[in-house]
């Protein structure tokens, strides 16, 4: 009898111990949320200048690097960084486009955790080349960011606006 409690409670000081050292996640802070909203904001406005100066290199290292990464653009699916590079570099390289910049209204970033936010846009395309001559359009966009080897990249978005974008 003494050896099987011995035995029980050797096993539960294991299981106390080993429950011990495993990692517990913790709350953040409102300190720890605002830093990384800082972080995040600096990050997603080097992305939207870059964007809005067509400037597709600088947009493409806020994209995360991955056959992974997932982008999905008025009902088209971009699948993979390599996909994403040649959309980019298509549309920013057309001469009808160089006139579009980027106004952001509304920028919220919620923080899930210490290496992932979710940042929601709403604002306006400017000057964007239209058969009736350049016109601003309401524009919309979810990405998730996340902290991949210590750097905050988009690796999972949505944009969408109301217009037709084929026939306008």
């Amino acid at each position: 009898m003494k050896t099987s409690m011995s035995k029980i409670v050797s096993l539960i000081t294991f299981l106390i111990m080993f429950m011990g050292c495993q990692d517990i996640p913790t709350e953040l802070s409102e300190s720890e949320k605002d830093s990384i909203i800082q972080e995040v904001r600096t990050e997603y406005d080097k992305f939207i200048a870059a964007a809005s100066a067509h400037d597709a290199a600088v947009m493409m290292q806020s994209q995360w690097n991955s056959e992974d990464f997932l982008f999905a653009s008025n009902g088209t699916m971009i699948k993979g960084f390599d996909a994403m590079h040649n959309v980019v570099n298509s549309i920013h390289s057309e001469s009808k486009n160089q006139s579009i910049s980027i106004d952001l209204n509304e920028v919220m970033i919620r923080v899930i955790n210490r290496e992932a936010v979710m940042v929601s846009t709403e604002g306006y395309m400017n000057n964007f080349p239209t058969n009736e001559g350049p016109k601003s359009i309401m524009i919309v966009e979810t990405v998730l960011m996340e902290k991949i080897d210590g750097k905050w990249v988009i690796t999972v978005g949505h944009e969408s606006t109301r217009e037709d974008l084929e026939n306008i």
